[in-house]
């Protein structure tokens, strides 16, 4: 496989991203391996900007306490 990794600045580029990091999981080559783990975190960071994560209301914190413990 060749070195290649892929810069995502599209929707469509995170598809092939994906696909890529699929391509690469089972492998045991310490070149696909830095691949793997680069292509991941450049996955994490495109996914990060487009989607932060944001932490949640008190209420929906409560919530989801109450829920666990049977109490909703």
């Amino acid at each position: 496989m060749d070195a290649t990794l892929i810069l995502i600045d599209s929707d469509g580029e995170l598809i092939r991203a994906r696909a890529l990091v699929e391509q690469l999981w089972n492998s045991n080559e310490p070149i696909d391996v830095a691949r793997l783990e680069a292509q991941a975190r450049l996955i994490a960071a495109y996914e990060e900007k487009q989607w932060p994560r944001r932490p949640p209301s008190v209420a929906d914190l409560i919530r989801h306490l109450m829920d666990q413990h049977g109490l909703a």
